[in-house]
């Protein structure tokens, strides 16, 4: 107990001893003489260390520290001393007191002193905010009808005193410690955080808090601001009053609470903040509440009730959901959910996402207090939703209380694959022929296709199993009918087939016009013979389904041609076929023969001769080739050797004429062919290719064999409508070298193969791959000196780290010039061979080679072969363009002594080099510079002709890039190289050099290149709608010293905006609540009714409305802002539609007051701010436009479609009709 007492007196104790600096001993009298506390001395120090309580303690030296701070800004401050603001009058006295200095200790801090002194730790000073806005506010406002009501003088209005805050009216309310009371005043902190640098910890008092309240709420009476600060700041008894009234009037006008304390996500977490204010204001009980929903024709009654409500059901507070239903409120009120398309929801609607006993006795209570359960919002009901949410307690809670049950209900839950309880309960509430109900993919029964024990269940529902349900496919049938056993035909799935089977589903049905397809025909196009079994087995009659024809089809084919034309495996086709043949299935002479050549291909592939016998017999046309790979009967029987077959096919009248051959089985069989006199035919047919295939098969007898026949003489045969592998040479020398084969390769050269770069670069791959540099001597030897080029030799060499191979490649003649290419069946036919080999095993160096880098010189600066990459450059020809990619290499990887060589050698300073797979990222060699601060190596580069208005990376010039990184030496050196200070911005992204210096907050450089001539006002980059001028980004950042200083250099204030969400100078100042630079901008003449960007722009009174800043927008209208300003042409809104879709109540009076247009012309902003409101959960705003205007039925005949679609809201879901439910008994 002792303990509470001195809980309970904390914050006075603090506020005493910290906060109004009493000693210990006045804090002792002062407890017992006013509050009756009495303890020791010894127990408050016992206290204080327990809780920290430490004074903070400037001292002399702090203080001096100060007042040298003080006098370099010879401007008025604010200062702040561990959290608390102290008044100037308390700061002059205790400079005077602790920072006296003597004449010469003044003239001797200034010889020393030359910079800006340390401020003292704890110590914060600021620059005063803007003097708060003395204005004069209509007394009409909807916020002061409530707060007269609420906060009256001397009645206790709908609020209890401070005391009686202490103890909510809720009985589960419990007294609040002095210590959450200080918490929910320091939300203000955050709440106003756009009005103070990030830095300020404490807003609570001084002029930033007078100007935050007077921008965002009207005073009842001048210098209420000013006095609220001062109350905020203190600890007076009408402290957390004020912060009831101010939280209460953002919450009416729906402006964010930035402070959420540490409920979780944002927008959770507001909701809690607006529950306990409620609780904290005095609200929570029946009286209050029906006073209030009795005053809810004034807007911010409304707004409040409605905002309450919707964080109530948010929240799942069901103590206040109650309490609000039995004060009056409607359980079908729309509550903001910011949800897409439709921002709001329903009650009932909500909860149907919820989960949850707490959801669950919230549902009830809105049931309990008439809440429309079949009610539609956003096109579905509560039901819909919970379906959508698998939510079954809810299905069960609203099917209990009437609600319709629907088929869409029912296919969703079916398609959602819901628990099937919740498929039950619908069922068993629903309405008779609910199971039937047809759907564009047909009856629920097709949505449980994929579900067999929904579709069990379904079917013990008593669903018609034979309805025709549409086919949704990629083939012929989609758009036909057929029944749900010929869906599950198609799909393939034995096991569904089989249950429909069991519950006696029809498997022939009447095909009228052909739009009907039988389930066998559907069964034979999927292919699964265990299906047409089953079919087969059950009844399905075999001639319906050969009578078939579909629309697209001009002859109909039979059950045995669909099998037979299928591409699908041999094997399976004919077991297909042959099912359907004993089945008695129809098949014409053709069929029979197609069917019969197939059976003969799956006879030679298992080479079984008997078998091809038989069938040669029942005339197969022996000629037929494989249209994918070009090999008829006889090639594979060569391809596999088989003689025996090979003499049958002859017999039967087979040839290789047309076909490609690819390669015999071995010399025997080669033998044979001569014997049989088609040896000729087959080289003639494709014998180049042959022989490339024994050499690389290493069948010496074979090759051997074929060179003797000539076979190396013969044209190369392309056969561009077949596939071929890609592992083959494309020629003899090439595969002979692939081998390693030197004596081939002699002979081959002897007899005139063509020795060319794809030879070079196959033995260089060999001599790499398998280490082997004395194959690549020995086959050089065979030479005189050649004149070839071949990066991809070379680079090969280079990725195997094989430097001998290299030079001798080098040395033979072979220039190392051009682009590196390689083709994937390099490696294919050695890949046993090089399998032991290191390189060989890690393919990215390959990918290197894969990427295609534009030179073997950069590939060796890569690796790091310094020498290699030397020897390059001694012996090649290089372009300019391939020495400078090397040299931006070579400085990416850091090898200056290799990047100096290539720069004296000519090499280009522009060039960007990137290869795919490396962890560095591409770079200009300016770039680089520029961005290591290498200002050696930016010199070299200037010498060697850098031209710095070229593209440096990305979009930057060299000197855009250089202000980018805010060296002030490189950029004049930039500068005296012929820089251009205004180069335009080059790509989409590009800003001007003085855009980039704003941007960053760096007022040197924008000084120096103003200083250079960069234009303050330079054209918007044409390639970007959002580009930005140089004021408008210093305004953006919150440099008001930039600012002044862009205006003072010609800046003009009324530059235009962007065209896609620009703002001008004032429009950006008023949207970011800058009071200071609005005021700025108005004196130096900034066009107040400028007119708005072309997409989603706004003049500078309709961003203050849309923000919700009355007291900016009041200071605009006294500068002659219209209030009948035209919206954006695209995404825009005039100040009456931006109000009323933010729910801005009291600007949204204020328009009124001045004359805005609902009216004539003006009748169309009306309805579409009526229509904004309710679509964004804004009933009050909604009922208070319609009451006011008298809302008819025919103001919703005009062609509003459009813009609903641009909101995403669906025209028929407002329902903003004159007898829409939230405005009965209002109109």
């Amino acid at each position: 107990m002792a303990n509470l007492n001195w809980e309970a007196h904390k914050a006075e104790i603090e506020r005493l001893y910290i906060h109004q600096d009493k000693s210990l001993k006045e804090v002792i009298q002062t407890m017992g003489a006013v509050h009756g506390f009495c303890r020791s001395k010894s127990q408050y120090e016992t206290k204080f260390a327990q809780w920290g309580l430490k004074k903070y303690h400037m001292g002399s030296k702090k203080w001096k520290l100060l007042d040298q701070n003080l006098k370099k800004r010879g401007a008025d401050t604010e200062v702040y001393i561990n959290g608390v603001l102290f008044e100037p009058k308390r700061v002059k006295r205790e400079l005077g007191r602790q920072a006296f200095q003597t004449t010469m200790q003044k003239e001797m801090e200034k010889v020393i002193s030359k910079t800006s002194p340390k401020i003292p730790e704890g110590v914060l000073v600021y620059s005063p905010a803007p003097s708060a806005l003395q204005l004069q506010w209509p007394s009409n406002l909807p916020w002061f009808n409530f707060s007269q009501s609420a906060f009256p003088d001397k009645a206790k209005g709908l609020f209890y005193s401070q005391s009686e805050i202490d103890i909510s009216a809720s009985p589960g309310m419990t007294r609040s410690s002095h210590s959450s009371k200080k918490d929910w005043v320091s939300t203000l902190d955050s709440v106003f955080a756009w009005v103070a640098p990030p830095s300020q910890k404490v807003l609570q008092g001084g002029s930033r808090m007078a100007t935050a309240l007077s921008i965002v709420m009207p005073e009842e009476y001048d210098g209420q601001h000013a006095a609220t600060s001062q109350e905020l700041s203190s600890d007076s008894d009408s402290k957390l009053r004020n912060f009831i009234r101010i939280a209460l009037y953002l919450l009416s006008n729906k402006i964010t609470m930035r402070d959420t304390g540490n409920f979780g996500s944002h927008l959770h977490g507001e909701e809690e903040f607006m529950l306990k204010i409620f609780r904290m204001s005095g609200l929570d009980n029946i009286v209050s509440l029906r006073h209030l929903l009795s005053r809810k024709h004034n807007m911010s009654d409304g707004a409040i009730a409605e905002s309450l409500f919707g964080s109530a059901i948010k929240c799942l507070d069901i103590e206040t959901t109650r309490l609000m239903l039995e004060a009056g409120m409607g359980p079908d009120t729309l509550i903001d959910v910011k949800f897409r398309p439709m921002k709001t929801a329903t009650p009932l609607g909500y909860m149907a996402m919820k989960c949850g006993e707490a959801a669950l006795q919230i549902s009830r209570l809105l049931l309990k207090h008439s809440a429309t359960v079949d009610l539609c919002h956003g096109g579905e009901s509560a039901l819909d939703i919970a379906v959508k949410h698998s939510n079954g307690h809810m299905v069960e809670v609203l099917a209990l209380n009437g609600a319709h049950i629907t088929a869409k209900s029912l296919h969703s839950a079916v398609k959602g694959n819901q628990d099937f309880r919740i498929v039950h309960c619908l069922l068993t509430a629903g309405p008779e022929g609910l199971v039937d109900h047809m759907f564009p993919e047909g009856t629920i029964l097709v949505t449980a296709l994929k579900r067999i024990d929904a579709t069990g269940k379904l079917l013990a529902r008593k669903a018609n199993i034979n309805a025709i349900q549409p086919i949704q496919s990629h083939d012929q049938f989609n758009g036909l009918g057929t029944t749900l056993i010929g869906l599950a035909s198609a799909s393939g799935n034995d096991e569904l087939v089989r249950t429909l089977l069991e519950a006696r589903a029809e498997v022939n049905i009447e095909s009228k016009s052909g739009l009907c397809v039988p389930p066998l025909v559907l069964a034979v196009h999927g292919g699964n013979n265990n299906i047409v079994t089953l079919l087969l087995r059950a009844g399905s009659d075999v001639s319906l389904a050969d009578a078939f024809i579909a629309p697209q089809e001009s002859v109909g084919n039979s059950l045995f041609e669909r099998a037979l034309t299928r591409d699908a495996h041999t094997t399976d086709r004919i077991r297909l076929c042959q099912t359907l043949l004993t089945e008695g299935g129809r098949a014409s002479q053709r069929a029979m023969e197609d069917f019969n050549t197939l059976q003969l291909f799956d006879a030679v592939i298992r080479r079984d001769a008997e078998s091809v016998s038989l069938l040669l017999g029942l005339g197969p046309r022996v000629t037929t080739y494989d249209a994918k790979f070009g090999h008829n009967a006889l090639v594979l029987a060569i391809r596999n050797g088989d003689q025996k077959i090979i003499s049958l096919l002859q017999a039967a009248g087979a040839t290789v004429v047309g076909c490609a051959i690819r390669f015999i089985a071995n010399v025997e069989t080669a033998m044979f062919l001569l014997d049989i006199g088609i040896l000729h035919a087959v080289l003639y047919a494709d014998g180049y290719t042959i022989l490339v295939s024994a050499i690389l098969a290493q069948d010496d007898d074979l090759t051997t064999f074929l060179l003797e026949w000539g076979a190396d003489q013969t044209q190369p045969v392309v056969f561009p409508q077949f596939e071929i592998p890609q592992h083959l040479c494309k020629t003899v020398l090439e595969a002979a070298l692939c081998r390693g084969n030197l004596p081939l390769a002699e002979i081959l050269v002897q007899r005139g193969a063509y020795l060319g770069e794809a030879e070079i670069i196959t033995i260089a791959w060999r001599a790499s791959v398998m280490n082997d540099a004395d194959v690549l001597r020995s086959f050089l030897a065979m030479f005189p000196r050649f004149s070839l080029t071949s990066a991809t030799a070379v680079a090969m060499a280079l990725l195997s780290k094989n430097s001998e191979i290299i030079h001798l490649l080098l040395n033979a003649g072979i220039k190392p010039n051009g682009i590196p290419r390689m083709r994937p069946h390099y490696c294919d036919p050695i890949k046993s061979e090089a399998s032991k080999n290191d390189m060989f095993s890690h393919p990215e160096q390959w990918s290197l080679v894969l990427s295609y880098p534009q030179s073997v010189l950069e590939l060796a600066v890569i690796h790091n072969e310094r020498s290699i990459a030397r020897s390059l450059i001694a012996c090649g020809d290089w372009t300019k363009r391939e020495m400078g990619r090397a040299f931006t290499t070579s400085l990416q990887y850091g090898e200056h002594e290799l990047a100096k060589e290539l720069l004296a050698a000519g090499g280009d300073v522009h060039q960007l080099s990137f290869v795919k797979g490396i962890s560095v990222s591409a770079r200009y060699p300016v770039e680089i510079a520029l961005e290591e601060g290498n200002t050696r190596l930016l010199q070299s580069l200037v010498s060697a002709g850098l031209d710095p208005n070229r593209s440096s990376g990305g979009h930057l010039t060299g000197l855009q890039r250089a202000v980018k990184y805010g060296n002030m030496k490189h950029i004049e050196m930039l500068l005296a190289a012929g820089g251009d200070v205004n180069s335009p911005a080059i790509c989409h992204h590009g800003k001007t050099a003085l855009q980039i210096a704003v941007q960053f907050k760096d007022t040197g450089i924008t000084e120096m290149l103003v200083r250079a001539h960069a234009n303050v006002n330079p054209p918007l980059n044409p390639l970007n709608a959002e580009d930005e001028c140089p004021l408008h980004l210093a305004i953006k950042i919150g440099n008001k010293k930039l600012v002044i200083f862009l205006l003072q250099a010609g800046a003009n204030v009324n530059s235009p905006p962007s065209p896609f969400h620009g703002t001008t100078a004032l429009q950006l100042a008023v949207k970011q609540g800058d009071l200071g630079l609005v005021d700025l901008f108005l004196r130096e003449g900034a066009d107040v009714n400028q007119a708005p960007a072309h997409n989603g722009g706004a003049t500078a009174l309709q961003f203050a409305i849309i923000q919700g800043y009355i007291g900016i927008a009041r200071k605009l209208l006294d500068a002659g802002a219209d209030v009948n300003a035209p919206r954006a042409p695209l995404n825009g809104r005039t100040a009456l539609e931006g109000a009323a879709e933010w729910g801005r109540v009291d600007c949204l009076q204020l328009l009124l007051n001045e004359g805005v247009s609902a009216e004539g012309e003006g009748r169309d902003q009306f309805v579409r701010a009526v229509i904004l409101a309710k679509a964004n959960g804004h009933l009050a705003v909604a009922r208070f436009l319609k009451t006011k205007f008298i809302w008819t039925d025919s103001d919703f005949e005009g062609d509003q479609d459009h813009f609903l679609a641009d909101m995403g809201v669906p025209k028929e879901l407002l329902n903003i009709g004159q007898n829409c439910q939230d405005c009965q008994g209002m109109l």
